[in-house]
């Protein structure tokens, strides 16, 4: 009805046999001993052009053992020329998982590559639950009775744009880390003693709540019940979502048969309205806290968007 079509689809992808890319499978396991080196799974090499045995630190092991799994419902509606107006929608409702980020494009962080590698199994950070855009051509009604230089300036304009609107990206907060791996710990993901979502109260300065997590550190003296890989899921967490309106209004201008001038106003994110990146990691005033307790966990720092641009151009087509 309306010459509108409506679709209504489901789309599944598995991924076999994907490329992973670890930079710490030899690191050592968590341990309140220091030298690591000697814990590693392989912690030496010989090579005569080095003198012979040689310490050997972390290793980047590529492997193309990962699956990856998608699963989408798709919902989409076109109507077409109502009363010079023309529109549509598209509504993908979906997860994407994978063990680390699975694709074979980047480096993916397995938390215990060794030990427990499907501990890192997760969303994958391009992952968006609910995704809604939305699209519409009009030729405004203006001046229909007006003739000559009035109808040149003021009839045949024409407003398009495209709204886009998609809850957040996944994350999980780390930092803080001490295992005594040998590797850098900036990865390694805390423990996880409480939900630590705000559920409608989180803000700008306080996204997620701090105290629902917990250090792993092994070198807090009486503390080896802290001395462990945290529990915390990968990117079970979710950041701040978008609402975007890009659009343009136009006109062309007729000069002579087979020339025209087109005028163009575009307004990217048109009501400038942010779009804000993951919030800050955990930290610790000293090397024995436990509770994250930093001066800005939790905030969010950064915009994934720039904010509103506005372009005007003239176009000449002859």
């Amino acid at each position: 009805p309306g010459n509108t079509v409506v679709s209504v689809a489901y789309a599944g992808n598995k991924g076999t046999h994907v490329g992973d890319d670890y930079d710490n499978w030899n690191d050592a396991l968590p341990s309140s001993n220091t030298n690591y080196q000697s814990r590693r799974p392989y912690p030496y090499f010989y090579d005569s052009n080095y003198g012979g045995v040689v310490g050997l630190g972390g290793v980047n092991y590529f492997d193309s053992y990962e699956n990856t799994h998608y699963n989408g419902l798709q919902i989409g509606a076109e109507s077409h020329s109502l009363r010079g107006l023309t529109f549509g929608f598209g509504y993908v409702y979906s997860k994407t998982l994978g063990v680390g980020e699975g694709s074979g494009n980047s480096l993916a962080f397995i938390q215990e590559p060794l030990t427990n590698a499907k501990a890192s199994k997760g969303r994958a950070q391009f992952d968006q639950t609910h995704t809604l855009t939305a699209h519409f051509v009009y030729r405004l009604p203006f001046g229909e009775s007006f003739h000559g230089m009035a109808a040149a300036f003021v009839k045949g304009w024409d407003v398009n744009g495209i709204v886009t609107l998609k809850t957040g990206l996944p994350y999980n907060p780390t930092g803080g880390s001490a295992l005594n791996t040998g590797g850098s710990g900036g990865d390694i993901r805390p423990d996880r003693i409480a939900d630590g979502r705000l559920f409608g109260n989180a803000t700008r300065q306080l996204w997620y709540d701090p105290t629902a997590f917990q250090r792993v550190t092994c070198n807090i003296p009486g503390r080896s019940d802290l001395c462990h890989y945290g529990s915390s899921a990968y990117d079970d967490l979710v950041s701040p979502g978008q609402r975007n309106l890009d659009m343009s209004v136009f006109k062309n201008f007729q000069i002579r048969e087979g020339a025209q001038v087109q005028f163009r106003a575009e307004l990217f994110n048109a009501t400038n309205s942010p779009y804000f990146g993951a919030p800050s990691n955990l930290s610790y005033v000293s090397t024995t806290s436990v509770v994250p307790d930093g001066p800005s966990v939790g905030q969010i720092l950064s915009l994934r968007n720039p904010m509103r641009v506005i372009q005007l151009a003239l176009k000449m087509t002859f």
